[in-house]
């Protein structure tokens, strides 16, 4: 069945493509790299990418198969070196930034997951299997959510804490934070291990103190990249084939060693590949962007069509048919609802401050 990852695989060439502005000119980089709007058609590329590779796990993609399963880490990794790129640049531009970063930028998360948890409740409920506080706390303890691939969600709630603990104690040393902040990632892996959590929990994890890195020493960065780029990408794609080659032999093996730190490897050679990428190419696409808005909801919704409606078509093209189209309507629904959420909270946030 490869009739739609190829249509899949085809939007996300299209997608990037149209409304892309090349840089040609040597010596010069796009001034709007990693900015917002760069960063928002991004995670909506990626965001495709991470829902194909879920489709992928539960269906025959042929020749796509192999792929698509082993993809998903790459986009993962480019999300969180995103947002650890994006809480610093916002930590050094607003010297204020710590007093309202639990306010709007947690809340920005955990409003939606707790909006996504009553979503599943329900559906898990109306399906005939209702779910027990004992259920839930087990769900969780285990590694494996109830909140179907939300992981990721509360891996980001992890490092947004930590972020916000590290501006406390850093205030305006940047580069003390950066390094801290990798602390804060091992950490984190070693929680991961000695819980038993499956390695897809950890072995990207670094992107995100290596995107705080990135913003801190950003303007060195963009200085190295006038100078020489091509270079650059060209020995970031050969690492990134090399290292995936080695995550290949891993599994052939039955290396767990080898694939967690081929993964490692081959993700970081990924995301640096398309952030010096995105230094000569610029995606602007208005579908892109709309998907990069509703990433968080279309990854905390997608679960409910993956797993559920898997029971109900035995067909793979119905299944991927139903679940995306499923997901899409659902996701901008819950979007709508979380925007109207925070607008409230905003307005009491307001009215209540002297």
């Amino acid at each position: 069945m490869t009739a739609v990852p190829l249509i899949l695989s085809l939007f996300m060439i299209c997608a990037s493509a149209i409304g892309a502005k090349v840089e040609h000119r040597t010596g010069k980089i796009n001034d709007s790299m990693l900015c917002r709007e760069s960063d928002i058609s991004l995670r909506g590329l990626m965001t495709v990418m991470v829902v194909v590779h879920h489709l992928s796990q539960y269906s025959d993609f042929g020749m796509f198969s192999s792929f698509y399963k082993a993809s998903g880490h790459l986009a993962v990794g480019v999300f969180f070196f995103l947002s650890g790129h994006g809480l610093m640049k916002k930590h050094l531009s607003d010297k204020n930034y710590s007093r309202v970063f639990l306010t709007k930028r947690l809340s920005a998360v955990l409003i939606p997951y707790l909006i996504a948890g009553l979503m599943y409740l329900l559906a898990y409920a109306l399906f005939g299997s209702p779910l027990s506080l004992a259920d839930i706390v087990h769900s969780f303890a285990t590694g494996d959510p109830f909140i179907q691939f939300s992981w990721y969600i509360i891996a980001i709630i992890y490092y947004y804490l930590s972020f916000y603990i590290m501006m406390l104690m850093c205030k305006e040393k940047s580069r003390f934070m950066a390094a801290i902040s990798f602390a804060f990632c091992a950490a984190y892996v070693i929680v991961c291990r000695r819980l038993g959590f499956g390695s897809w929990w950890y072995m990207t994890s670094h992107l995100f103190p290596i995107g705080v890195l990135w913003a801190v020493y950003e303007k060195q960065i963009k200085k190295s990249l006038r100078k020489s780029i091509y270079p650059k990408l060209v020995v970031c794609a050969v690492l990134f084939v090399a290292t995936a080659y080695a995550r290949h032999l891993g599994y052939a093996h039955s290396s767990v060693t080898i694939i967690i730190l081929a993964s490692a490897a081959d993700s970081l050679a990924f995301v640096l590949f398309a952030v010096l990428l995105s230094a000569k190419i610029k995606i602007e696409n208005r579908l892109l962007e709309t998907i990069g808005k509703m990433s968080l909801e279309i990854y905390l919704s997608q679960g409910i069509f993956i797993i559920l409606t898997r029971k109900f078509f035995d067909s793979d093209i119905i299944f991927c048919v139903s679940a995306v189209l499923g997901t899409a309507v659902v996701s901008f629904a819950f979007y709508r609802l979380n925007l109207i959420i925070i607008k409230i909270l905003k307005k009491k946030t307001q009215h209540e401050s002297p």
